[in-house]
């Protein structure tokens, strides 16, 4: 009979090789109906889990007590999201807790196991024990990447070299081997030496998130009555020489001032398809004159606070190893210290090198994601272009690129490298969402809609493709069918939190405050650190004239992403409505050091002088500002505004003239201010009082 069920799981192996599951299911189930054991148990579970049947595969390894059944069980209940019972069957029962000793030290596959159990703390937000089994799974196993992509995304600020050793391959150049990163790398990762532990501080910064704010916001969001829409322009002047339209609130595309000019080169990736080379940085203004790139959506995640004077230090999420017991770590460091010297001494020299090559490489890409993540996009950049040739040309390195761009409101650089990109792999769905949302910005319908069809052909499954979808939709003002397509990208994925923010922005679209509120806070529960959805709810509270709430969630989006000038910009807004002037005066004085060019900030800021009465310093802000955006009816209304209180009859009447000729549609309240031109305001500031109730 022991033949038999030899028989029968070798040749259940041997169909499970060849993917032939159906097969390999029928006979593991003989094999378990011949001899049923917790072994055999298993084989069934892999058979039923590898054909995307978790239920049944958890079903069959209910009350599990091997390790290895155990692990699977966790990885089936983490997929159906039972988050208990996932937790419960690493830990080895119920009645064990994550700061069990003995439970933790019982955890099955070690580091991978570790690893799904931050993804369990993490999915229940508990966002302080994630971090700790992250570290932890990573100082067991320094080659398991995804938990690095897990810390950095968490915003925990743990640079590269602390898991991956100080040698990097920037420059093409190898440091020296570090001695405390070798390992042994053993199916789960196990009996290892630990990196060496560097201190950690919280000192990351991230800046140039560019958000989704407003659509036809005019830039005068008190003149003219203008209504708000979750749409992020263009953070460049987009309103000149051809522009009718109101000017909406953008920021320049770079901070400083700093673009890049794109240098074509013949790198290829894929079948030879080429990519937008690496670049050299030049001094020029900011892109103007375009009504292509007028609006954007928020981008989908948020950095953390940097040390700057800007952005005062914030509490760290905690020793990311303290939830962990004690005892476990030293018990590591034990068995890793005891075995390094046999290892180091009988280990070949071509296999050392490997590790060192494999830990150059992990520690590039660590370093350049933590910069991406924390939002340091163009210090991640000039990390990119110092990769090796070979790895720069890889999917994943020009996906980074191509997000870096985005978030740094370069939508014209973002969309040559995900074009690029998606011809040479057009498998890749990761980045799509981020690809399509770059052609909203750019209002390419055609494009957008060719790879919305494509990617919805290729992978049905796929949240990023469906997203592609309602992007094209919502391009063509069809806001409920991009709803359906993104409620589809929820339902194939409850986690995935761009999908609940764009279904917001759509509901805020057709006015549906109430439905656009809850989007966002499922956003938030999501990924509390999703700045995106906060402020969101913070413009929705801003219209609804609700400014105390507004200036809470504007201040909890700003505590994740201090380096946004517009978010500075709106918070500065709901300040003014409060007729709290000085305040909002030092709130655009930070979004102008931030970004000097914000055309926004420069408006806003002479709405509050102006409402000070200091009306010159007003006019100086207005004139530098028409020099950027000349055809904007929004600063000549409010340049002949200011003249008039100044007394300049001649000069306020040339600007209300130009005003209208810039905005012929929708003219009355410029008709009615040159109609009344020559009569005083009374108290002598009641057109700022009808500022303050235009405002939202």
């Amino acid at each position: 009979m022991a033949a038999l069920e030899t028989a029968l799981a070798s040749q259940v192996q041997r169909y499970l090789d060849a993917n032939v599951y159906d097969n390999a299911r029928f006979l593991a189930e003989r094999l378990v109906a011949h001899r049923p054991s917790e072994s055999n148990a298993l084989v069934l579970a892999t058979c039923y889990y590898r054909n995307g049947q978790a239920a049944r595969a958890a079903a069959v390894l209910s009350g599990a007590t091997r390790p290895e059944n155990r692990y699977l069980l966790a990885c089936c209940c983490f997929q159906l999201g039972r988050l208990v019972e996932a937790e419960s069957a690493l830990l080895g029962g119920e009645d064990h807790h994550i700061d069990d000793e003995e439970a933790i030290r019982n955890v099955p596959k070690g580091a991978a196991g570790l690893y799904l159990l931050g993804k369990v703390c993490r999915r229940g937000n508990r966002k302080q024990q994630a971090v700790a089994c992250f570290v932890k799974s990573l100082e067991i196993d320094p080659c398991l990447w995804v938990a690095y992509e897990q810390l950095c995304e968490l915003g925990a600020n743990l640079e590269a070299s602390r898991f991956f050793g100080a040698a990097n391959c920037f420059n093409g150049t190898a440091g020296r081997a570090d001695k405390e990163f070798q390992y042994r790398i053993e199916g789960h990762g196990e009996d290892v030496k630990p990196v060496r532990r560097f201190d950690d501080k919280e000192g990351g910064s991230q800046h140039n998130i560019e958000n989704r704010p407003t659509d036809a916001t005019t830039f005068a969001a008190t003149e003219l009555r203008p209504r708000i829409h979750l749409r992020t322009p263009q953070s460049t002047v987009a309103s000149t020489a051809r522009s009718s339209r109101p000017l909406a609130h953008k920021t320049p595309n770079r901070s400083r001032n700093v673009h890049t000019t794109v240098v074509m080169k013949d790198t290829h990736v894929g079948k030879g398809i080429k990519i937008p080379a690496r670049q050299r940085k030049s001094r020029r203004r900011p892109l103007t004159d375009t009504d292509d790139k007028l609006r954007a959506r928020l981008p989908f995640s948020a950095g953390k606070l940097d040390d700057s004077p800007l952005n005062p230090p914030t509490s760290a999420l905690g020793t990311p190893t303290s939830l962990l017991p004690a005892r476990y770590v030293s018990h590591d460091k034990a068995l890793a210290d005891a075995d390094s010297s046999h290892s180091e001494a009988q280990t070949p020299s071509y296999q050392v090198d490997g590790r060192l090559a494999l830990q150059r490489l992990l520690h590039s890409f660590g370093s350049i994601y933590q910069k991406i993540s924390m939002y340091l996009c163009r210090e991640g950049l000039e990390m990119l272009e110092q990769l090796p040739a070979s790895q720069y040309a890889s999917g994943w390195a020009q996906q980074q690129i191509g997000r870096a761009h985005f978030e740094m409101a370069d939508y014209v650089r973002a969309q040559e490298v995900f074009c690029a990109l998606h011809r040479a792999e057009p498998h890749r769905m990761e980045g799509l969402d981020l690809y399509s949302t770059t052609l909203w910005h750019l209002k390419k319908d055609v494009e957008l809609s060719y790879v919305a069809q494509r990617a919805t052909d290729f992978d049905k499954l796929s949240c990023e493709a469906w997203c592609a979808a309602g992007n094209c939709f919502s391009l063509q003002k069809e806001h409920d069918v991009a709803l359906t397509f993104f409620q589809r990208a929820i339902q194939l994925d409850p986690s995935f939190t761009y999908a609940y923010t764009l279904s917001g922005h759509e509901y805020v679209a057709n006015e549906d405050f109430e439905k656009a509120v809850n989007c966002y806070r499922h956003a938030i529960r999501t990924d509390p650190r999703h700045y995106n959805a906060w402020y969101g709810l913070g413009t929705i509270y801003f219209r609804q004239e609700k400014f105390e709430f507004a200036e809470y969630h504007f201040k909890r989006a700003l505590e994740i992403n201090p380096r946004s000038s517009l978010l500075h910009c709106f918070l500065g807004m709901v300040l003014h409505a409060m007729h709290r002037h000085e305040e909002a005066l030092a709130t655009f004085a930070i979004a102008a050091e931030l970004q000097p060019l914000n055309p926004q900030a420069r408006f806003q800021r002479a709405n509050v002088l102006s409402t000070l009465q200091r009306y010159g310093e007003a006019l100086d802000e207005l004139r530098v500002l028409r020099d950027f955006a000349p055809r904007e009816p929004s600063v000549h209304f409010m340049m002949g505004k200011v003249a008039k209180k100044l007394g300049r009859i001649e000069e306020a009447m040339k600007y209300f003239t130009l005003a209208l000729h810039f905005h012929p549609k929708d003219n009355n309240q410029i008709k009615a201010a040159m109609d009344r031109i020559n009569e005083l305001d009374e108290d002598g500031d009641g057109d700022d009082e009808d500022d303050d109730d235009d405002r939202t």
